[in-house]
């Protein structure tokens, strides 16, 4: 979505046949600046970036398309590529589908369970969670799946953000990303050490190398 400054990006899915199985076709397209044709061969290649002008500015390590790679290879798929310069990209993801065993059928117990008596125990209160992210749509997958463990987050766009969320609120955990505007990750997480706060930081971050990760180790994140 982030070289897609104008237009849509959709994705659509069908269950096709293929010979004498099924395949799950993925299709994701855009409206974005497309690839040129002279880089298209090398975009599944770790840290291989289109480095132009306008996309220089936009942050990434050139690893997605790299993980997108192994991944659909490691289930024996295959995933093509066809741009535009320009005009945008469609990107086809074809994943080879087994037949699944039929769900076995359970018998009803013969005699009902005696309810025991006494309280029921109550659930557990939901983590109080502080997400430090500035782009809306990791914010938006981050809270999509903290919602399936109840968990609403409270949201943060930068770093000086959270410091003011945490002096208002008491936290359990923050989930922390690196870069960010105004004040980064590691810089917002040494203040928040050096104020006391010790609850468990996560740091949000695509890069992979060695020395990003003592980075923030250094800063005081805890993984």
């Amino acid at each position: 979505m982030k070289f897609t400054e104008h237009g849509d990006v959709s994705l659509t899915a069908e269950v096709r046949q293929a010979g004498d199985g099924l395949e799950l076709v993925l299709r994701v397209a855009d409206t974005g600046r497309g690839i040129p044709a002279e880089k298209v061969d090398r975009i599944f290649q770790e840290f291989e970036r289109v480095q132009d002008g306008a996309s220089s500015q936009i942050e990434g390590t050139g690893l997605g398309l790299a993980i997108v790679q192994r991944l659909v290879d490691a289930m024996n798929g295959s995933v093509q590529v066809e741009s535009i310069e320009g005009k945008g990209s469609l990107f086809t993801v074809s994943l080879p589908l087994a037949a699944g065993a039929a769900p076995a059928e359970t018998q009803a117990p013969a005699a009902a369970i005696e309810e025991t008596s006494g309280t029921a125990p109550q659930p557990a209160a939901p983590l109080s969670v502080l997400v430090v992210e500035d782009n809306a749509v990791n914010r938006k997958v981050i809270g999509s799946v903290l919602s399936i463990a109840g968990i609403e987050p409270t949201y943060a766009f930068d770093g000086a953000q959270a410091l003011e969320a945490v002096k208002e609120q008491d936290f359990d955990i923050v989930f922390m990303d690196v870069m960010m505007p105004v004040m980064d990750g590691l810089t917002a997480t040494k203040k928040l050490r050096e104020v006391g706060f010790a609850m468990p930081i996560l740091g949000l971050t695509a890069n992979a190398m060695e020395h990003h990760r003592e980075a923030c180790f250094e800063a005081g994140m805890d993984d």
